[in-house]
């Protein structure tokens, strides 16, 4: 009896440290935002006022936008990962002769997965320019 007792309590214990060590991104996405998709006046507004090179960060209400400013630069390859409640934004920056706004919204922007965001450009850490809320 006591060697079934132990064997289930076991299993339990793995499915149970299995379940809390979860750190996949299934359920968390950043997609691109068409310009003409956008129907938030206060977005638009940033959009336009953004004039330096960079990356910005607009959280409206429960959703969270991720503006790159690029000027002289482009940004590709736009991905998030989450490690130990950081969601991370992975992207690659090259020189470009032409400049480019691209807007992405974090979907879903639960603060219950995470509590930081960190930007990973070329595999180096940065930083958003600003946040607006």
């Amino acid at each position: 009896m006591k060697k079934i007792l132990k064997i289930i309590l076991s299993f339990s214990s793995f499915f149970l440290l299995s379940a809390c060590s979860n750190n996949t991104t299934e359920d968390i996405t950043i997609e691109n935002i068409k310009a003409s998709e956008i129907r938030n006046e206060f977005l638009e507004e940033t959009l336009t006022g953004i004039e330096n090179e960079g990356i910005y960060q607009v959280n409206i209400d429960n959703k969270s936008y991720i503006i790159f400013n690029g000027l002289k630069s482009e940004y590709k390859n736009v991905k998030v990962v989450l490690k130990d409640e950081v969601l991370q934004i992975l992207f690659t920056k090259v020189d470009s002769d032409k400049s480019a706004k691209q807007v992405y919204e974090i979907k879903p922007y639960l603060s219950e997965k995470f509590d930081t965001i960190q930007l990973i450009e070329n595999d180096k850490e940065t930083h958003f320019e600003t946040v607006y809320f």
